[in-house]
């Protein structure tokens, strides 16, 4: 099957290296005897293609995450631009819907793969299907209307449901292989190889609109492993971009990270790595079995679901329970508090009390956490908590748009043929 220019979704970047109030960033010079960062990710290793010494809970490496090199297209960029599509009306849906209707899909797949309370956690304690939706309605969606009416995208929802329970089987593989050709089906590119586009979603096959100085640019084949590349819609099927090159991740027992280069698949930790040593990818289920009182390590043994790993106050880590809100709590891999909560210990050998996630206006808490549905942003005074707003709204950073880009102090969608 074709690899569908859907696969490379801003979800790419929010999953790696996400400040999760679960792991209460943790100084790894305090955690880590073997060196290496325990990051931010809710299992303190890479349960995605990040892989190696930066154990982010991740899925898409170093992706741009804009789907792919060339925006969102049928506009030569910027603006919220466009007509309605919610005036188009086709088959059992209609194009103002199918931002839902593949964020509820991509959102299962993800869960099947690193389980609930792992994605609500990349999530950013935001819900995943509000999060991919409105990532895709604000990128790829936001000109789509104009796309098919220049006949540039084939459109036909009858093979939605298809299409929806085709990527739900893709699990862990949903951010790398090939949509089912429901998908292709229902959102078809109708432009040619070498012919002009400003989008990757109207190119026909396998083919992305490249990259280029100009507008509009070209569909051009997709990219083999270890060939350059900014964005994982660019490279064939199976890879992602990671370190600027199109990549094969690695499978369950394959090296990786420490100076190997190599990163893990989404699903899989890169156990054993250091900036110098090489790890080996494993699954979640044979990492994460300390039970309480078990003693655990970042890039190692890691506690069982619900539990948390935490200094015990002499000299070990240990895995103790999650706590109630407001209850006391130890800075910790995951972190102890409730979702919606972080532990404001300094360090982590102190003993401090659970608080709420700042809202939105509110000054950032410890390394830049916020409550869900809001983003740190500098720039100002002090480090402040903003809603992560749609297309056309207010911006002073692009962390604070759905679409990653604010464009003259408003929300715009990428640039087409960035």
């Amino acid at each position: 099957m074709r690899k569908h220019w859907l696969v490379s979704l801003m979800i790419a970047v929010s999953l790696v290296g996400c400040p999760s109030n679960r792991s209460d960033n943790i100084d790894p010079a305090d955690v880590n005897a073997d060196g290496t960062d325990p990051g931010s990710g809710m299992s303190g290793q890479n349960d995605g293609v990040a892989g190696g010494s930066t154990p982010n809970d991740g899925a898409g490496g170093k992706t741009d995450g804009t789907g792919t090199a060339g925006g969102s297209g049928g506009s030569t960029g910027g603006g919220t631009g466009g007509t309605d599509p919610g005036s188009q009306p086709i088959g059992d849906t209609s194009l103002a819907k199918l931002p839902e209707a593949f964020a509820a899909a991509i959102c299962d797949a993800l869960e099947a793969c690193v389980g609930a309370a792992k994605l609500a956690d990349l999530m950013e304690r935001e819900p995943c299907a509000t999060r991919v939706a409105g990532q895709l309605r604000a990128t790829d969606f936001a000109y789509m209307d104009v796309a098919i009416s220049a006949g540039r995208v084939l459109y036909d929802a009858t093979k939605l449901a298809e299409c929806q329970d085709g990527i739900r089987a893709l699990k862990c593989t949903v951010l790398s292989h090939s949509y089912p050709q429901a998908c292709v089906d229902v959102l078809e590119g109708n432009v040619a190889l070498d012919g002009e586009c400003v989008s990757s979603a109207e190119c026909s096959g396998t083919a992305f609109c490249s990259s280029s100085d100009t507008c509009p640019s070209k569909c051009t084949a997709r990219f083999a492993a270890a060939t350059a590349c900014t964005s994982d819609g660019q490279c064939d099927e199976d890879l992602l971009c990671l370190g600027g090159k199109c990549t094969m991740p690695g499978g369950d027992g394959a090296t990786c990270a420490g100076t190997s280069g190599k990163f893990c698949a989404l699903g899989l930790n890169c156990v054993g790595a250091t900036d110098t040593v090489s790890g080996k990818c494993a699954s979640n289920a044979s990492v994460q079995v300390g039970a309480v009182g078990d003693v655990c390590l970042p890039g190692g043994k890691l506690c069982k679901e619900g539990l948390s790993c935490v200094y015990d106050g002499k000299s070990a880590f240990v895995c103790e329970a999650a706590v109630d809100s407001g209850a006391a709590c130890h800075l910790g891999l995951p972190g102890q508090c409730p979702r919606d909560e972080y532990c404001d210990a300094t360090e982590v050998t102190a003993k401090s009390t659970c608080k709420k996630l700042p809202a939105a206006g509110k000054p950032c808490a410890l390394a830049g956490l916020c409550a869900g549905g809001t983003a740190c942003v500098t720039g100002g005074p002090a480090p402040t908590c903003r809603t992560i707003e749609d297309n056309g709204a207010a911006c002073t950073a692009d962390a604070a748009c759905r679409s990653g880009s604010c464009t003259a102090g408003k929300c715009t969608p990428p640039k087409a043929c960035m």
